[in-house]
C-alpha cells in the first residue's frame, strides 16, 4: 500500500499450490486452459479449504453477442 492508501497487485505470491496430500499443483497451466475456452476472459485457480477453487470472470461481450 502506497502512501496514498493504494494498493499495487504484483502477481502471485506462489507459483505452486501444495495440498494436505503432498500434491504439487501448477495453477497457471490451469488458468491457461480456463482462459482458452469460450466465454472466459479471465480465471484465477487457489486452494479454498483445502480444495481446488477456480475463479472466472466470464467475458461478457462475446457472450451477449451470442444471445446469453
Amino acid at each position: 500500500m502506497d502512501a496514498e492508501g493504494y494498493v499495487t497487485v504484483r502477481g502471485r505470491s506462489k507459483n505452486m499450490l501444495l495440498t494436505s496430500s503432498g500434491q504439487n499443483i501448477y495453477p497457471e497451466e490451469i488458468e491457461s486452459k480456463l482462459n482458452n475456452m469460450p466465454y472466459v476472459s479471465e480465471s484465477l485457480v487457489m486452494l479454498q479449504n483445502e480444495k481446488l477453487v477456480a475463479l472466472i470472470y466470464p467475458d461478457f461481450d462475446d457472450a451477449f453477442s451470442h444471445g446469453l
